[in-house]
């Protein structure tokens, strides 16, 4: 491959989404719009590492704007509720609940969402990370459209060894790809 990328997604990471950290510092004084971003995770016997990232990738945001409201489903590994609990404790922005009975995703997501107090609400997955800068490109996003309802982004995996890969670039909004 071309100049040392092991991929073109490598490439276009490379080429595209490295931000140019004085204009990304100059751009994020200039975002108006600051609204509490409620981000509801609901957690079942999540791998501890996967768990404590997810977690670490929201309190790492380049804004301060958000609340993260956690439920877990009756996780049966104790790691679980102690990773939960020390998190808890080193960030008062981090709400936790326990079901007291199994219930499943939805059941365990919507019980999440009764703790958010926010005006906007985002989706974890408590084995997904958030790139550093995420609330910041929503913040902006919503400073130039301050109408917008819904905002959703592009996604890919990572691997244990932190590469990236398949990502998945979602098409510009369309009302009538999202009803089929």
């Amino acid at each position: 491959h071309e100049r040392g990328f092991a991929t073109d997604y490598d490439r276009w990471i490379h080429e595209f989404e490295r931000p140019d950290i004085d204009l990304l510092e100059m751009k994020l004084s200039s975002i108006t719009a600051r609204p509490l971003i409620s981000i509801v995770m609901a957690t079942y016997n999540t791998d501890p590492q996967e768990l404590a990232s997810a977690i670490q990738s929201v309190i790492d945001q380049s804004l301060d704007n958000w609340e993260l409201c956690i439920t877990d489903d009756c996780s049966s590994r104790s790691e679980v509720r102690e990773i939960l609990e020390d998190f808890r404790q080193r960030d008062s922005r981090i709400k936790v609940s326990y079901q007291g009975e199994r219930g499943g995703i939805s059941k365990t997501c919507n019980a999440a969402w009764q703790m958010a107090q926010g005006e906007y609400i985002a989706f974890l997955d408590h084995d997904d990370t958030l790139a550093p800068h995420a609330l910041a490109y929503v913040c902006d996003t919503l400073s130039r459209c301050p109408d917008a309802d819904l905002l959703y982004s592009d996604e890919d995996k990572i691997d244990r060894k932190d590469k990236r890969f398949d990502p998945f670039f979602k098409p510009d909004w369309s009302p009538d790809l999202l009803l089929s």
